[in-house]
């Protein structure tokens, strides 16, 4: 049996690895991005996507869908995301509780991308990834909230990163896009099945 000491020594350099990977996260050596080079899409294109998601889906979730992608280059997006999610539990909406909650983890990784703080970065991290693995449990057949998990995995640092659920969602979403079984809105059908096509992942 290994000593105390051993195990908090073990302990000790785990952690200090973490803050190591988490550091590099935060001075954007290795950034929330999407694509997978790690380098940030064109802030204009994003805030394109939006529109076009506002003007074309008349879901109750277009709001919320089109601010998460505005908040990806502004920060304070996503307070209103997070507004709009409350509006739309607390309402006569016929909204998927299941999708509502991956989009609250979505934010929840947002604000790790945004934060300044390795060990709040972990913390959003973590909670991020507690609410979209709930979300994938409750509909693990929703393309939307597989594409939430997705690029949430796809855009930590390599050594965070889940590989299996990350290869998993990919291969989901591949297979729900090919036989058209997805609710998505046009914009953003086009711009996940660009990304899978791209070869942004190795899950084919």
């Amino acid at each position: 049996m290994r000593s105390r000491d051993s195990l908090r020594h073990a302990d000790g350099h785990t952690v200090r690895l973490s803050v190591i990977l988490l550091f590099m996260w935060a001075s954007s050596l290795a950034p929330f991005a999407l694509v997978a080079s790690q380098e940030l899409p064109d802030r204009d294109r994003l805030e394109a996507m939006a529109r076009s998601i506002e003007q074309e889906d008349d879901s109750e979730l277009a709001v919320v869908r089109a601010v998460y992608h505005e908040a990806v280059h502004d920060s304070e997006r996503i307070d209103e995301g997070s507004v709009a999610l409350q509006r739309l539990r607390g309402g006569e909406h016929a909204v998927d509780p299941a999708e509502l909650l991956a989009y609250e983890g979505a934010f929840e990784a947002l604000r790790g991308r945004h934060a300044r703080w390795p060990g709040s970065k972990l913390s959003h991290l973590q909670e991020s990834r507690r609410l979209l693995d709930r979300a994938v449990g409750d509909r693990p057949d929703s393309a939307e909230i597989r594409y939430l998990r997705f690029m949430t995995e796809h855009h930590v640092p390599s050594l965070l990163q889940r590989r299996e659920v990350h290869r998993e969602d990919g291969s989901v979403l591949i297979e729900l896009l090919a036989v058209g079984n997805h609710a998505l809105p046009a914009p953003m059908e086009q711009a996940i099945t660009t990304f899978l096509d791209g070869g942004a992942t190795d899950v084919r």
